[in-house]
């Protein structure tokens, strides 16, 4: 097998100049041939992974499309974002792929570089900064200023393995495949969950109805239904008061039931706090603010009764006075279009909009007046999330699998024979359909 060298990414790199344009300075991308793209630092960190890209991803573009030519990238350079608000984040980089005839510059807080010597297979050099080692050596070269930066020196300075180009090929191709059915998964869990919401828009208001099921059903009130409550308890741990498990606003925010095997934050409250913001089977939390209307109630039922566990101060509780609603219903009817306008039109505020407890409560929801039927209903809905997550557990698994390929691959630990053939990805993609 061929061996492995080691140079300064200076030796091997040249630096293109960049731009410094704000968000401010860009816009969405249109039909425009003329248009410039712009690689903003932050998306490096947010949006993008390895590559960026230009025929796949969501690019923005300047407002003014004026680029000096010697700013201009091409596929296989490589953008490094010089600024992170976390130590992980040093070092980020991309390299662009399918740039063609657009104009693409490097932005804000960025350093471009570009192979001097056709040394890089198409798709390697977006691999190379993510060696565990230089990625170390990075976090080392950092410096702190309210964010962790990196100089122009640094990088050039920072030391980079490669194989010869045949085997940066077999390595990109090998990643490839993951990526692959990583995409093709995203994609089947995106299109499920558009069919989720679909069902339930049809379930939950009653446009659809299940089988055998013929009682009206019947509007009423959050109030009729059961007592809104706020809490005080925040997320501090005070000497001298109980030690409690916090449901936080994250918790509702992206959760549909709250059980005792979820993780959650360990506080102290005060004995009147537990007594006041204790959580039983059936209740359900709403999140009451956010800084736009339109993401306003949020919500989860908690579907055993959570011993010492009480819900923070940027929750609010509805607990049910009767036998209106099963839980395996509650985890899902309050996120109908119908019940969400229902509480966006109550929200008060300017720059943080907040919904009241007596908002909530006025609050009106259609609902079947049969338990059976809502149980009906849930069991429904519940297959179809099912289904998502053992997707999405499939999606976390293979990630991992990319993870672990990726760190081994890019250091020789793991080497490819130089007669692999380009694999068949036939399976996988019938796997993810």
């Amino acid at each position: 097998m061929t061996s492995w060298q080691t140079k300064k990414l200076g030796d091997v790199m040249d630096f293109i100049s960049t731009g410094a344009h704000s968000r401010n300075d860009m816009t969405s991308a249109t039909d425009n041939p003329n248009q410039v793209f712009n690689i903003h630092y932050g998306d490096i960190h947010t949006k993008y992974f390895t590559y960026v890209n230009l025929d796949k991803d969501i690019v923005p573009v300047l407002i003014e499309n004026t680029v000096r030519d010697n700013m201009r990238l091409q596929d296989g350079d490589l953008v490094v974002a010089d600024a992170s608000e976390d130590y992980d984040g040093v070092g980020s980089s991309v390299e662009l792929r399918n740039v063609s005839e657009r104009k693409v510059i490097g932005g804000l807080h960025t350093f471009a570089l570009r192979s001097k010597n056709d040394e890089f297979a198409p798709g390697f050099t977006g691999l190379m900064l993510k060696n565990p080692a230089t990625h170390k050596r990075l976090m080392q070269m950092s410096v702190y200023s309210k964010v962790y930066g990196l100089t122009k020196s640094s990088i050039a300075s920072v030391d980079v393995s490669y194989p010869e180009k045949p085997e940066q090929e077999r390595i990109v191709g090998v990643l490839e495949v993951w990526d692959e059915y990583i995409e093709k998964l995203e994609q089947k869990i995106a299109l499920k969950g558009q069919l989720k919401k679909g069902l339930m828009q049809q379930l939950l208001t009653g446009k659809r109805r299940m089988p055998g099921f013929d009682r009206e059903w019947i509007t009423v009130s959050l109030g009729d239904m059961g007592y809104a409550r706020t809490s005080s308890v925040d997320k501090l741990s005070v000497a001298g008061e109980q030690s409690v498990r916090l449901l936080n606003y994250m918790d509702v925010y992206r959760r549909d039931r709250i059980s005792n095997s979820d993780i959650f934050q360990a506080v102290t409250a005060k004995e009147s706090q537990i007594g006041a913001s204790d959580l039983k089977s059936g209740d359900v939390l709403f999140t009451p603010s956010s800084e736009t209307p339109t993401d306003i109630g949020h919500s989860a039922v908690v579907i055993e009764d959570l011993p010492m566990t009480v819900f923070s101060y940027h929750l609010m509780r509805l607990r049910m006075k009767g036998s209106y609603m099963s839980v395996s219903f509650a985890a899902y009817c309050f996120k109908t279009n119908a019940f969400y306008k229902e509480l966006w039109k109550r929200a008060q505020g300017a720059t943080r909009f907040t919904l009241s407890k007596d908002a909530l409560e006025s609050a009106k929801i259609t609902i079947p007046d049969d338990i059976e039927e809502q149980d009906a209903i849930a069991s429904v809905v519940k297959i179809a999330d099912d289904e998502i997550e053992a997707l999405k557990a499939t999606l976390n698994e293979i990630r991992l699998q990319k993870k672990y390929l990726l760190k081994n691959l890019i250091t020789g630990a793991i080497r490819t024979p130089e007669d692999l053939k380009p694999l068949d990805t036939t399976r996988l993609e019938r796997s993810a359909l």
